[in-house]
């Protein structure tokens, strides 16, 4: 029962908890930017795949 109380009062997790929170509202921010252009991300490295490709053989 004294490790239930001592557990219940203890507040060492509270840092932890709350760095977990962050990361998790950073992560849903960066996949809604991903996902807002997500059509000018595409774009964008499909032209610079096509600049970098090497020419086509004759």
């Amino acid at each position: 029962m004294k490790l239930l109380q001592r557990l219940w009062k203890e507040e060492s997790g509270q840092g932890l908890v709350e760095y977990g929170l962050l990361v998790a509202l950073i992560v849903v921010i960066v996949i809604a930017v991903l996902v807002i252009f997500s059509d000018s991300l595409t774009a964008l490295f499909t032209n610079i795949g096509n600049d970098i490709a090497p020419p086509a053989a004759p």
